[in-house]
């Protein structure tokens, strides 16, 4: 691309060279394919499910197995993310509102390269009933952002980048817009 050389001059003085990345969250997949059974746990982070008769949870970290496989798929994002009436919200992770057909998403709640950490195992005595990795990260790894102050600038080939807020390794807040040509 052809830049007025006094303009290429003036961005190249307030912009420094470099491609930001806006923070990811890691993800990872529960897979429930069969009623888990009473006595079956689950750990998210430090966090531990067990699941009770269907009916009796009533004490943080408990879930009913449900009266069916639809039920209990119901109850497991209720759990985790602390709507269920038991339990508090876990600190870690969130679920995704629903099971799709058999797979309930889990994300870390801060982003970046640290949820890729969050330890995720079982106990169901059904093994096709499992976490997709003994860690989050696997579904999508996490992304550290790149720290910034607001209001700086960076540029590549393509795009020049603007952070609209501080940034730090965890946030999201790099905007970028496409160079364009000249007109």
């Amino acid at each position: 691309m052809n830049i007025n050389p006094s303009i290429k001059a003036i961005l190249d003085s307030v912009m420094e060279e470099g491609t930001p990345a806006n923070a990811v969250a890691a993800q990872g997949t529960l897979t429930i394919d069969t009623q888990p059974i009473v006595g079956d746990t689950m750990t998210i982070g430090d966090k531990t499910y067990t699941f009770t008769t269907d009916g009796t949870a009533a004490a943080e970290g408990e879930i009913d197995v449900g009266a069916d496989l639809a039920d209990v798929k119901t109850l497991i994002p209720l759990a985790i993310n602390g709507t269920d009436g038991n339990n508090t919200a876990n600190t870690l992770v969130t679920s995704a509102a629903a099971f799709v057909s058999n797979d309930l998403t889990i994300t870390a709640k801060t982003k970046g390269i640290a949820g890729d950490q969050i330890a995720t195992t079982e106990t169901f005595d059904a093994v096709t009933n499992i976490f997709d990795a003994s860690t989050l990260g696997t579904t999508t790894a996490g992304v550290n952002g790149t720290p910034g102050k607001q209001g700086i600038t960076l540029q590549d080939a393509t795009y020049w980048y603007l952070c609209i807020s501080d940034n730090s390794i965890s946030d999201a807040n790099w905007r970028r817009f496409a160079v364009g040509s000249v007109y």
